[in-house]
């Protein structure tokens, strides 16, 4: 699953923090990585677009690769492995128990203004994701290897960070947003 930045405005609009990532860098990356993929493997990488995304035909960011924007859960349910960089999607992984490769780049390692790397290396080990650079040449044998899921990890990751016991997300949501101090000053 894609996300927004830095194609498109994502939360770092919101939250007025500066996307330490080059748009055309990127892509330039991803998408040579999501070729190797399809060479390598012999599979067809499908990109299911963030909400916050808008894709045209003008705008040929993943070189005629598929773009999904419905349907987002029976595509993982039925994926091989769910490629990512800590969006829902990695939820979805967990849910369907399927691999979860989260996806990062030499600006990533190197910058690390969002402190996006420390995340994925943090959430790579709590569930034995596989953390791939792809800016690295890519080795189809490892890559292989890694395509492995934690039963142990990914059930507990499910329990202690994707499901909270007797609420719905949106009650979970509405709860933040009445704790959130902010809203406490100004009502």
């Amino acid at each position: 699953m894609e996300q927004p930045v830095p194609l498109f405005s994502g939360d770092n609009t919101l939250l007025k923090i500066r996307s330490h990532l080059s748009k055309d860098k990127w892509l330039s990356s991803l998408n040579n990585f999501f070729s190797m993929i399809e060479k390598e493997l012999a599979l067809e990488v499908i990109v299911l677009a963030h909400p916050k995304s808008n894709h045209t035909r003008k705008k040929n960011f993943y070189q005629n690769r598929k773009i999904i924007d419905l349907e987002k859960l029976s595509f993982i349910h039925n994926c091989q492995f769910v490629m990512h960089r800590l969006s829902t999607a990695f939820d979805y992984a967990v849910l369907f128990k399927k691999p979860s490769i989260i996806l990062v780049g030499k600006e990533d390692i190197e910058t690390n203004i969002s402190d996006f790397y420390t995340q994925a290396k943090f959430f790579q080990e709590k569930t034995k994701s596989s953390l791939v650079n792809i800016d690295e040449k890519f080795d189809k044998q490892k890559f292989s290897k890694d395509l492995k899921v934690s039963m142990h990890k990914y059930s507990y990751h499910k329990k202690k960070i994707i499901l909270i016991p007797n609420k719905t997300n949106n009650e979970i949501i509405l709860d933040k947003i009445k704790n959130n101090i902010y809203f406490k000053q100004n009502d």
